[in-house]
């Protein structure tokens, strides 16, 4: 079952107006003028918004459903990409207008960084299939296959290890390729005859680089190769922000670790962090998770609660990269 994040605010009152926060951006007077989206400004920044009315637990979705619910989704963020870089967030972030200004205040410092990381850059995927009932007459002369050609009797099994000796290969070959074009990859997991499926981040003005590897790709095996290219879109394969509300007991948690009473500046939680991490080096990851909690709760202490940290998540976390061969 899919648990939608909802505020305390929220639950069980109907009367309170809920939307899904789509993305986050720095504010621009080249505002998105996508009728369907609710606006709001917050810090220097806006949230785009998408009216939602949702139970808090969803029941599973169909394949076609959910595949029609990310179309609608995905169509929405692109009607904003010229408005600025767009920091998307993960689907079924359910919250209430009250809840931006503290999300945004608390968190910032990653959303100044996340920004300044997409300025400029959209995300293209790049698909590449080959047509298997072609690929022993037109790589009959390569290093691979070679062989198998010039034995008087091959098993099937060598055979089998062949094809997929030349297909890793060739994988590499293309993500090579991909990676001097691009600024970041990030290879997703592929389906039968697919030999590469990776999202490429690029530089706008660079648009041109990822079209010759394109080109590049594709003469490798013009008849037999299936190239699909994706994009422009929001890079929200590399960066989904990931918000989640930060209880009071965790907070107190927090601070206890970091021995700190109520910090009144940035400085005093920074020394905090270090002398945590002097202590006990091993516990570093949740050092520095309860300096961004505390951080959090004093940039947002003017807020109403509750209090959202955020969380950045990629694709890469759930996929693979092939390995390159060195020879």
């Amino acid at each position: 079952m899919h648990l939608v994040l909802m505020t305390t605010s929220q639950q069980g009152i109907d009367s309170v107006k809920q939307f899904e926060l789509l993305a986050i951006m720095p504010a621009t007077t080249r505002t998105p003028t996508n009728p369907a989206l609710h606006l709001i400004d917050a810090h220097g920044y806006t949230a785009i918004l998408l009216p939602k009315s949702r139970p808090s637990i969803l029941l599973p979705k169909s394949r076609k459903q959910g595949l029609s619910d990310a179309a609608i989704r995905q169509a929405h963020l692109e009607s904003c990409m010229s408005s600025g870089p767009l920091v998307v967030c993960r689907p079924d972030c359910v919250l209430t207008e009250g809840d931006i200004s503290g999300l945004v205040n608390a968190n910032r410092q990653l959303l100044d960084d996340l920004t300044a990381r997409l300025a400029g850059k959209v995300q293209y995927q790049i698909t590449v299939s080959w047509a298997p009932e072609g690929v022993l007459t037109q790589f009959r002369e390569s290093d691979e296959l070679a062989p198998i050609f010039q034995a008087p009797r091959v098993a099937a099994d060598v055979l089998q290890h062949a094809v997929q000796t030349l297909a890793d290969r060739l994988k590499n070959d293309i993500a090579g390729s991909l990676e001097i074009a691009a600024k970041d990859v990030l290879h997703l997991p592929t389906e039968d005859d697919m030999l590469v499926n990776a999202v490429v981040l690029v530089n706008t003005d660079e648009v041109a680089l990822l079209d010759n590897a394109v080109e590049q790709i594709d003469a490798i095996w013009t008849e037999g190769f299936r190239i699909r290219q994706i994009g422009p879109a929001p890079a929200g394969s590399f960066v989904l922000l990931d918000p989640q509300i930060v209880g009071k007991e965790e907070i107190a948690a927090a601070h206890r670790h970091l021995k700190l009473d109520e910090p009144s500046t940035y400085s005093q939680i920074e020394e905090a962090r270090k002398g945590a991490l002097r202590v006990a080096p091993e516990r570093a990851e949740y050092t520095n998770h309860c300096a961004r909690i505390a951080i959090a709760t004093l940039s947002a202490r003017d807020d109403a609660p509750p209090l959202f940290l955020c969380h950045v998540r990629s694709e890469e976390m759930a996929a693979t990269r092939p390995e390159r061969q060195v020879a």
